[in-house]
């Protein structure tokens, strides 16, 4: 009785370490949605300036050769494009933001639409884009 027990026991630790494996291979395994960018993100404020200002950023998952924006474009809300920024990027980082402004109407809408870039030797990710919220001009 004595060793059937124990052997027991054995067998249940061997299960616990076996299945504590698996796990830790299976998430080391998942694959990431992007091979370069780890987030990105655009927000927007009005300031008491009339203007509105809009931040993007782009992280990445370690120092990549060019980081940023290919195209930043700020729009009414009529979906009229009031300004158009281009081509802003930093190189050998793993972080960019770049902050752009519009001399709004008070009380009008405006969003900002973004089209993220990161280069890494021959890896290019410029698929990633993303709309901000709506701020109105003060």
């Amino acid at each position: 009785m004595r060793g059937t027990r124990g052997m027991r026991c054995a067998l249940a630790v061997l299960l616990i370490l076996a299945l504590s494996v698996g796990w830790g291979a299976a998430l080391a395994a998942t694959r990431r949605s992007s091979d370069l960018i780890f987030n990105y993100t655009i927000t927007g404020r009005a300031g008491d300036d009339g203007k509105v200002y809009f931040t993007a950023e782009v992280v990445a998952y370690d120092d990549a050769d060019r980081i940023g924006f290919s195209a930043i474009y700020i729009y009414d809300a009529a979906g009229n494009i009031v300004k158009s920024v281009y081509s802003k990027y930093a190189s050998n980082t793993w972080t960019h933001s770049y902050t752009t402004s519009y001399n709004g109407t008070p009380g009008q809408d405006y969003r900002a639409y973004v089209t993220f870039y990161v280069k890494d030797g021959s890896i290019v990710e410029n698929d990633k884009t993303r709309w901000s919220a709506y701020v109105t001009a003060q």
